[in-house]
């Protein structure tokens, strides 16, 4: 998400994957042909290697990246500073360790650990500076151990999809689980525990309709969202709506949401139509599609998983259940009307 975003701080990312080395050099500043280059880890240059296992030594034996570490990946952004800033480009101005500490890393670790909510792979996190652990956060799935329930149901989502039959096959889920979050900072560590309860449309209309979106869509739009509901926590939370990682947007819902809303370029906002939308045909429909996705489908994909929260939840819900007064906006609205005629049918003694 945003590999951009980057160069806000480096000329030169790089990063090693498997037994292959990649160098992005956008203005030659390597004397690299073309705008960076991708080589064997055992051929690459060892000055690029070295600076890996410089900053990387419990993942290397000299040039030699561990084995046991080969599944994984290592980025690597060197900052832009003034012994590398690119001769080509003197204006990108430098930045110091302290400030990207502030402008970067700080804003990261606020984040933390809530940033793990809805995440598949990535289960710890761990930020170090001069050496020193700063912070680190940790996810555990309680109830199955064994099993990742999100990885499961992606897995079945990602084979469908090599298939051509996401949309035609439904896919067995409405899963939920239990997860903790761990934080340590020095000799503190705090933990909470998480309800996460996530719903995938299955209804053949719903399909239907994402059969429909996706051909005015250049890329498959996934019909999920889940909602992270705190557990043993007296302390209410500002929900905050999600799209994998933490957008800016709070929802005013005691719980997190996290469900495949298209966003705008700058992920602050979520897509809508404007009346002074102008050019071809195919480009007004695709506005058109992405506006009916994010204020049909999600909604009810959103209540969906939030029932199946309240419902499988072992404690007292009425502090989770959404007030309809004040007036709710746009966004809120459908939600709440879903949830609660969602649990007038199937559990009234909820409400």
């Amino acid at each position: 998400l945003g590999f951009n975003s980057c160069y806000y701080i480096t000329d030169t990312p790089s990063f090693i994957t498997g037994k292959k080395f990649a160098l992005f050099d956008p203005h030659a500043s390597h004397g690299l042909n073309g705008c960076g280059a991708l080589f064997d880890l055992d051929k690459t240059p060892d000055d690029h290697v070295n600076a890996f296992a410089a900053s990387f030594p419990e993942y290397f034996d000299g040039k030699h990246w561990l084995t046991k570490t080969r599944k994984g990946t290592i980025f690597r952004f060197p900052l832009r500073t003034e012994k590398n800033v690119s001769l080509l480009r003197p204006n990108n101005g430098q930045i110091s360790v302290d400030e990207c500490w502030t402008d970067v890393v700080e804003p990261f670790l606020i984040s933390l650990p809530s940033s793990l909510l809805f995440l598949n792979s990535v289960q710890r996190v761990r930020v170090y500076r001069g050496g020193e652990l700063i912070r680190e956060a940790h996810s555990t799935i309680c109830n199955t151990p064994d099993k990742n329930p999100r990885a499961q149901l992606f897995a079945a989502v990602h084979e469908r999809w090599q298939m051509g039959i996401l949309y035609k096959k439904p896919i067995p889920n409405c899963t939920s689980y239990e997860l903790e979050l761990s934080l340590t900072e020095g000799t503190k560590k705090s933990t909470s525990r998480w309800l996460i309860a996530m719903k995938l449309a299955t209804e053949m209309a719903a399909l239907s309709f994402c059969a429909q979106v996706l051909k005015h869509h250049s890329r498959a739009l996934l019909p999920y969202a889940a909602v992270a509901l705190p557990l043993l926590n007296s302390e209410k939370i500002n929900g905050r709506l999600y799209v994998t990682l933490p957008t800016p947007l709070y929802t005013g819902f005691p719980l997190h949401i996290d469900a495949r809303y298209e966003l705008s370029r700058d992920r602050n906002a979520l897509r809508v139509v404007s009346t002074a939308v102008r050019g071809k045909y195919r480009s007004e429909k695709l506005e058109h599609a992405r506006a009916h996705w994010n204020g049909c489908l999600m909604p009810e994909l959103i209540a969906a998983a939030y029932t199946n929260a309240l419902i499988s939840a072992r404690q007292s819900v009425n502090s989770y259940l959404p007030v309809t007064t004040p007036a709710i906006d746009h966004f809120t609205r459908p939600i709440v009307d879903s949830l609660y005629g969602r649990l007038m049918k199937k559990n009234p003694c909820i409400l």
